[in-house]
């Protein structure tokens, strides 16, 4: 991962809960997930939010992230000016939550308790 101006450590939740494994197709890893998870995120966020919802759910192996808006932009295609937009849109959702207790830290949650609630 390429260091960015800007960065903020990111830890996943749960992502010990999920298996990665290897890709025979490509270099990549894949991550298994309901689809009706997949499917939610998509109705409840708006593209740029589910961009950026579909770029730290790939870090979950690895179970943090350093995230950038300039590392979003190189990956997602999202300009770093749409990216602060669309991470408060993830915060208000729930799938982002900050760590009031440590500065620059945040936590991200891919399936809020509120989707949960709202949808199983």
């Amino acid at each position: 991962m390429a260091n960015y101006a800007n960065q903020k450590r990111m830890d996943i939740l749960n992502a010990d809960l999920v298996e990665h494994k290897k890709d025979t197709e490509s270099d990549g890893y894949y991550y298994p997930m309901e689809y009706k998870y997949i499917d939610i995120a998509a109705k409840e966020l708006n593209g740029n939010a589910f961009k950026i919802w579909l770029y730290l759910l790939r870090w979950r192996n690895k179970g943090y992230v350093f995230l950038s808006p300039a590392a979003i932009e190189n990956a997602m295609g999202i300009k770093k000016s749409s990216v602060s937009d669309s991470i408060k849109e993830l915060k208000l959702k729930g799938v982002i939550t900050e760590d009031v207790d440590k500065e620059n830290k945040m936590y991200f949650n891919a399936v809020p308790d509120i989707w949960r609630e709202k949808y199983d």
